[in-house]
């Protein structure tokens, strides 16, 4: 029987024409050898209407996948819609253009168990600090995905390659979306990052192939 891992919900969102194509990468997921309690996509509610999606996601829809709909937030609304209608939750984060390896949940859960109350995530950069000020974001380092890192403050998660964020793990300012959309309209990992700072939240890189 497949393991399943309660208090853990996928998340993640998509736009415009990715609609017709994020049911492979909701299959990817729905295929994974241990899964998540639910795995949730957020739709721009004025963009979309659930009578218009496409049959191939609609028929995902059931106990394990569900569509919800909320204000755009950009690339912000995979993660900020979901912290504020499930706050007890763990989450993992997603992209909606990738179909992801089927041990992906299963190694991200390994990786929490090993490094309990961090961040734990698939690819990371280092972020550079030189002479009183941050170096720019093309110089942090990418980390090679060879071994495992862990660090408390200066390892940034990519998004893209799946995030797990423990229940907690985030400051309570994440979802004031006058204060991201203000300071970081485009980019989501860098103020989750920070989030996690204010939470001194350490971060986990586990060495997984594409």
């Amino acid at each position: 029987m497949t393991k399943i891992h309660n208090g853990v919900y996928v998340t993640l969102t998509t736009y415009g024409a990715r609609l017709k194509s994020v049911h492979s990468t909701i299959r990817s997921v729905l295929r994974q050898s241990e899964l998540p309690e639910k795995i949730i996509l957020w739709l721009d509610k004025e963009e979309f209407k659930k009578e218009e999606l496409p049959a191939e996601l609609s028929s995902l829809t059931g106990e394990r996948f569900e569509i919800h709909f909320c204000e755009n937030m950009r690339s912000y609304t995979k993660l900020v819609p979901s912290l504020l209608a499930f706050p007890d939750k763990s989450f993992i984060t997603i992209d909606d253009d990738f179909e992801y390896p089927g041990d992906l949940v299963e190694k991200l859960m390994k990786g929490a168990e090993d490094f309990p109350d961090a961040i734990v995530c698939s690819r990371g950069r280092i972020i550079k600090y030189q002479d009183c000020d941050f170096e720019p974001y093309p110089n942090w380092t990418l980390l090679d995905r060879k071994t495992e890192a862990f660090a408390n403050y200066c390892i940034l998660p990519l998004g893209y390659a799946g995030v797990f964020y423990p229940a907690g793990a985030l400051h309570s300012d994440t979802c004031d979306i006058n204060a991201f959309m203000s300071v970081a309209p485009h980019a989501d990992d860098l103020w989750f990052k920070a989030m996690g700072l204010l939470n001194k939240t350490p971060v986990a890189v586990l060495p997984l192939a594409d």
